[in-house]
């Protein structure tokens, strides 16, 4: 896993494990205000650090089959609702739709040394994460973890790779594929009902083009109603 998403996850669950010592503290003994097990809707954004495995492991567009990666960064800005599945058990599944812009430069110096020019990829994306989510509540806690798995489909509408002022298109000129569905796991933290932290890692079933499947890692925060 990309170090610096680790990172990121360490410090998530150091300002959750915080924040719930805190009420802890504040003396609250009596009804968890999270505790329900009704539905919500969450409006959220993600960093979703990611990287192309297969290729030569650098250059994203070429058919080699190498075993490296090239990672590259993505943002997401979406909209789930968490339906209950049972009355009596915190279970929930949790469709969500989310429009995705990644983009990854690409230096060729780092192969030619007396070319110093870059290429920068872009692309926009429209995907439908579905999970199935567990809701653990702590009594007297206004802090609620969610551990969850699922699947998500995921088109890619748009993308083109900016080379020297050439704009060429991802589909036709380097054969990525619009089409993706991959798995994920995670875990989400709901902090006095109104807020979400949470991330994931995951990866795609099929490849996005020859030889090269996308690794995903998601940072999340978002606001429940």
């Amino acid at each position: 896993m990309n170090s610096k998403l680790l990172f990121v996850l360490v410090c998530m669950a150091s300002f959750v494990l915080n924040a719930s010592a805190q009420f802890s503290n504040s003396g609250s003994s009596g009804t968890n205000t999270v505790g329900d097990n009704t539905g919500w809707t969450t409006i959220y954004v993600e960093w979703n650090p990611s990287s192309f495995h297969g290729g030569d492991g650098y250059r994203f567009y070429n058919n080699g089959e190498g075993k490296g990666s090239a990672g590259f960064n993505g943002f997401s800005l979406g909209v789930s609702r968490a339906i209950s599945l049972a009355t009596a058990t915190p279970i929930f599944i949790e469709p969500a739709v989310a429009l995705q812009y990644s983009t990854k430069k690409e230096g060729y110096n780092n192969y030619y040394d007396d070319y110093d020019t870059s290429a920068r990829l872009h692309m926009l994306s429209v995907k439908a994460p579905v999970n199935f989510m567990y809701k653990y509540d702590f009594s007297g806690h206004p802090v609620s973890l969610m551990p969850f798995a699922g699947i998500t489909f995921r088109v890619n509408a748009w993308g083109e790779v900016n080379d020297d002022g050439d704009h060429d298109d991802l589909f036709d000129e380097y054969e990525f594929k619009r089409f993706q569905v991959g798995w994920q796991v995670g875990v989400k933290a709901r902090i006095s009902e109104q807020f979400i932290v949470g991330g994931s890692f995951g990866t795609d079933f099929n490849e996005i083009r020859k030889h090269v499947k996308v690794h995903t890692g998601t940072i999340m925060f978002g606001y429940a109603f």
